[in-house]
């Protein structure tokens, strides 16, 4: 060998050991950040000008739109201010003694494949702990949400593209493994931590753990920031930040990170212009409804959310009107009624609904316009929100 190609050879060397040492120490990601930024801005105005439906399917487009979420997850990782949770940092914190879960010390959490379709795995609590859920998933393989499930399927089944769809109220994540296994991607909130184990373990059961298609955030929704006591029950789905909505003999409270859901749409991008269609947003929050709508004033009026599926469980009657307005006053109309299982719901009322809330004056509500109104007070059901035309 030649003394020019030994020095190049050397030159190789130390310049691949720069490079591998820039890698190990940080400094070369920036570099990579800013060329994937280039990257998914050329898609993006792609995306924009062209329809990729023509000639692109719908796997190959829920392809491009993980990469992408890949690529926001490298840029949003130092500067997030609203954490999503890490699923391999929960599972240790889960084995910690002052980390509560029903499951601690078994080998593998109770699970069941759904006979839904499209079929998914789900990971679930104890028997003992979680009668409800366990009646329903691991006896019948289906939820006992069964209408509502129908919904889920019949709005992310018949999209164009693969979108987001928001779970407010998460709890161990049967409509967001639901949404993820129509294709979709699926942002979750419940403040409970040992709901983010369950849901977890189920990403991993699906294979999902490792694309970022599912992110949970562990906050509480509200209209604005604060520290509030959530309250537990013997219906691990019933937990509520209302006191006195839960039997007093099974209450245990902690308190919870409480966020505004306007912030994170901010943090994440979900109302640029070039954004994913937000499909379904669903809203199961036990009588908090009022609140976690007033602090997504901007989610509903930006216009990218197609469907809105709530459940109104408030018992205060100017809470539930005052909700109804506001989503209305955004551009929205009531598409349908539904019991809490999902069953149609005093079908009668929808039109005079929609109706009542064109000209509905909060302040001045006549006794028939409160009638109207007060039955949704009296029992617990699902309002189906869809954009007016």
């Amino acid at each position: 060998m030649t003394k020019t190609s030994e020095k190049g050879s050397d030159a190789g060397r130390k310049n691949k050991e720069r490079s591998d040492a820039g890698w190990k120490n940080g400094r070369n990601w920036p570099l990579l950040v800013f060329m994937l930024s280039i990257v998914l801005s050329s898609v993006s105005v792609v995306w924009n000008f062209v329809d990729f439906q023509t000639f692109i399917d719908k796997d190959a487009l829920f392809l491009l739109h993980d990469l992408e979420k890949k690529f926001q997850k490298i840029k949003i990782v130092e500067t997030s201010k609203y954490n999503q949770v890490s699923c391999p940092q929960i599972m240790t914190r889960s084995k910690l003694p002052n980390f509560y879960d029903p499951n601690k010390g078994m080998a593998e959490s109770p699970k069941r494949r759904t006979i839904t379709d499209p079929p998914f795995w789900i990971s679930l609590f104890k028997e003992w702990f979680d009668r409800m859920r366990w009646n329903s998933i691991m006896k019948k393989g289906t939820y006992y949400e069964e209408g509502i499930t129908d919904v889920f399927h019949q709005i992310l089944s018949t999209t164009d593209a693969p979108g987001l769809v928001i779970d407010v109220g998460m709890n161990i994540g049967w409509f967001s493994l639901v949404a993820r296994a129509h294709g979709h991607t699926v942002a979750a909130f419940d403040p409970n931590p040992v709901m983010h184990v369950r849901v977890c373990e189920s990403l991993a059961l699906n294979s999902w753990d490792k694309d970022y298609s599912v992110q949970t955030y562990q906050y509480g929704l509200g209209s604005e920031e604060a520290v509030l006591q959530l309250t537990t029950g013997l219906n691990p789905g019933g937990s509520s930040f209302h006191t006195n909505r839960l039997a007093k003999k099974h209450r245990k409270s902690f308190p919870v990170d409480v966020i505004k859901l306007d912030s994170v749409a901010e943090q994440e991008g979900w109302l640029r212009p070039n954004a994913h269609t937000i499909h379904l947003w669903k809203v199961d929050v036990e009588g908090f409804e009022n609140n976690v709508f007033g602090g997504a004033t901007n989610i509903l009026a930006s216009g990218k959310v197609v469907n809105i599926l709530m459940e109104n469980s408030s018992l205060d009657t100017n809470d539930v009107n005052s909700v109804l307005k506001l989503i209305y006053n955004n551009g929205y109309k009531v598409k349908t009624l539904l019991t809490v299982d999902g069953a149609p719901y005093h079908a009668d009322k929808t039109d005079f609904i929609n109706e009542l809330l064109a000209h509905l004056v909060l302040d001045s509500m006549s006794k028939e316009e409160k009638d109207y109104t007060n039955f949704l007070v009296k029992a617990t059901c699902n309002i189906w929100w869809v954009k007016r035309d």
